[in-house]
């Protein structure tokens, strides 16, 4: 776990978890059937690239989650003529 901004994290992460912001996964790749996805979010097609974030809202709580939106991949295209050999 990584410290937050509201506190020292002295007690550990289960005692105090509100004093931490971050975990960091030990393993590269996740076990999927242990990480399953609880939401997907729909981006809207005209949304513009850059970087968002989605809040999160409940009773006494607000997070907010952010997000990278990327250009549409462009197929790629000669940029000359000639014969292939």
């Amino acid at each position: 776990a990584v410290p937050g901004h509201r506190g020292n994290a002295t007690g550990g992460i289960r005692a105090s978890p509100e004093s931490y912001g971050a975990i960091r996964l030990r393993q590269r790749r996740p076990d999927p059937e242990r990480w399953k996805s609880q939401i997907t979010l729909r981006v809207p097609a005209g949304l513009a690239a850059g970087f968002y974030s989605l809040q999160l809202r409940a009773t006494n709580v607000e997070e907010f989650v952010p997000f990278a939106v990327t250009h549409k991949p462009r197929a790629l295209t000669p940029e000359g003529t000639g014969t292939i050999h």
